[in-house]
């Protein structure tokens, strides 16, 4: 029981971690990209839990579904930042890059 527990903490904290995430690090995703980066979080892994950790023939730990989400939801949010083209608020002191300009 407490192994499943473990295991869906880290399958919905990934989605956070990948926001905040890209809240500090990355201005250029917008609050559309990085929803859209959340839910392809959510749907791999959940995917991968309903497929018990076998995708495409490989075998991974449940436990490293987080990670994998972590690694989704960044990489997805950024792309649909380079497709979208969202226009945001001035961020200036609020993430890391732009912290040195206030």
């Amino acid at each position: 029981m407490v192994d499943n527990f473990n295991k869906y903490i880290a399958m919905l904290t990934a989605g956070l971690t990948g926001l905040f995430f890209m809240g500090v690090f990355m201005p250029r995703i917008k609050g559309v990209a990085a929803v859209l980066g959340l839910a392809a979080n959510y749907f791999v892994c959940f995917s991968c839990e309903i497929l018990h950790g076998d995708v495409f023939g490989l075998k991974f730990h449940p436990f490293l579904l987080g990670g994998i989400g972590l690694v989704v939801c960044v990489l997805v949010a950024y792309v649909a930042s380079l497709v979208l083209r969202e226009k945001g608020h001035d961020l200036t002191g609020l993430t890391l890059k732009t912290l040195q300009k206030k």
